[in-house]
């Protein structure tokens, strides 16, 4: 009977989130290779795709993926690689050959993006041959061969970022200064929907943080994690605002519902429970 009867909160709930999120505006969703501005009752939706990023993302990824072939063996101590493995590891140095051949990137830009990938892959033939030749797994080896590596796909990050960065900013800087008014800019909302993993650092996540002058996730910064439907993250966000004001409005702290409501009560109760143990 109450659980039937608590439907009418959870009704509520739903139809005031729609109504607070119906007052969100501007409001900038990020959905990685996607930015969606709503202003002032329109929908503007850009997509945000580098083939460069793409291309030194996929280099970047041979020598991890090594490793990761590679990592079965190493947590199970073994260090013969079986006849299958050895077949499928010739498989993929042909394909790696296949790409060598044919990169397709400039040569003559300042940075060198040519260089640093034909040295990811060289770095990554010479180490599958050795393997496959000897059919044994050194781990001092591959960790050398992994460390070297990273220090050839860590310039393809920093480019990678700079990438990103540009044409991110070269979007939201046009929105911020010619679409807002003051009284937008100061009541933006952005919306980021990106992987666990990658929170802490989230380079889009670090750029609103400077274009809005905010230190953290709060009120107009949202991070969704592993959610990348938009719907399903609107409804999250609409639930993260309304919690604020509820919050406020109840505990007058606007960060109380965010937390379990039970914690302070829990906390306590679990230190007890363990003192009666101890006793």
């Amino acid at each position: 009977m109450l659980a039937e009867f608590n439907k009418h909160f959870s009704n509520a709930y739903k139809q005031t989130r729609t109504h607070l999120l119906n007052k969100v505006d501007p409001l900038i969703i990020f959905n990685g290779d996607y930015l969606t501005l709503f202003h002032r009752g329109k929908q503007t939706r850009t997509q945000l795709i580098l083939p460069l990023y793409d291309d030194l993302k996929a280099i970047s990824h041979i020598p991890f993926t090594i490793y990761l072939r590679l990592f079965n063996i190493l947590f199970d101590n073994k260090q013969c690689i079986s006849s299958n493995q050895t077949e499928e590891f010739q498989i993929y140095l042909n394909e790696i050959d296949n790409i060598r051949q044919s990169l397709d990137f400039p040569s003559s830009s300042a940075d060198n993006i040519l260089q640093t990938q034909e040295a990811i892959i060289d770095l990554s033939i010479d180490y599958l041959h050795s393997i496959i030749k000897s059919k044994q797994l050194n781990e001092i080896e591959l960790k050398q061969f992994c460390q070297k590596a990273s220090q050839l796909f860590t310039i393809n990050f920093k480019r990678a970022a700079r990438l990103s960065l540009d044409l991110l900013h070269s979007i939201v800087q046009n929105w911020y200064t010619k679409l807002f008014n003051e009284t937008e800019r100061q009541s933006v909302k952005i919306l980021i929907l990106g992987p666990k993993a990658a929170r802490n650092g989230f380079i889009a996540k670090l750029y609103f943080y400077k274009l809005l002058h905010v230190e953290q996730e709060g009120e107009r910064i949202v991070y969704v994690e592993s959610v990348y439907d938009e719907q399903q993250a609107l409804a999250i966000f609409g639930s993260w605002l309304l919690d604020a004001e509820a919050g406020d409005m109840f505990f007058n702290d606007r960060s109380q519902l965010h937390r379990d409501l039970m914690m302070d009560a829990a906390n306590l109760y679990i230190t007890k429970l363990f003192q009666q143990q101890k006793n």
